[in-house]
Parts: structure tokens; C-alpha cells; sequence
């Protein structure tokens, strides 16, 4: 994958990830108290995550060519993490 495509790709799954919170920020208003209380809790933390996630590639964007790659593979086990705790989050409150 060259660089443009790998950051096509991340810019893609950051949108993704917006659009996903915007879903959870809906079900946590309509879930009951206590349900509620834990999803907003749970969304805030993705949300400080996904800016995060934002600032890194903005990072990755004014990267050098020589320090791309480096900052790309160890970006991107970070965003799998992300992506997994989207994944249990959404599980969770299904």
C-alpha cells in the first residue's frame, strides 16, 4: 500500500469511527439511567481516543518518506486497538 492509500485508508476508517459514535451518542439518549450514565462514560472515552487517533494522523500526513512506514505499522496496531474497543462497545450495548 503506498502512502496516499494508507492514509486514505485510515481517513476512512476515522470517518467510520465519527459516524459510529454519532450512533452510540443516539442509543445512550434513548437507553435507561444507568445504561446511559455507562455508554455516555464509554463514548467520551472513544471520542478522546478518536482525537487521538486524528492528531496521530495528522502526524503521519507531515511525515517524512523515510519515517512514514515506521509510523504507519505502529499507528496502525494502535488503531486496531481502537477498533476493537469500537467493537466491544457496540457489543456491549446491543
Amino acid at each position: 500500500m503506498n502512502r496516499e492509500q494508507a492514509l486514505t485508508t485510515m481517513k476512512r476508517r476515522l470517518d467510520q469511527w465519527g459516524a459510529e459514535l454519532e450512533a452510540l451518542e443516539a442509543k445512550a439518549e434513548s437507553a435507561g439511567a444507568e445504561g446511559r450514565a455507562e455508554l455516555k462514560s464509554a463514548v467520551a472515552t472513544l471520542k478522546k481516543q478518536r482525537t487521538q487517533a486524528a492528531g496521530e494522523l495528522d502526524r503521519l500526513r507531515a511525515s517524512t518518506d523515510e519515517a512514514f512506514d515506521d509510523m504507519r505499522q505502529g499507528l496502525e496496531k494502535a488503531w486496531d486497538r481502537l477498533g476493537d474497543t469500537f467493537k466491544d462497545v457496540k457489543k456491549r450495548f446491543n
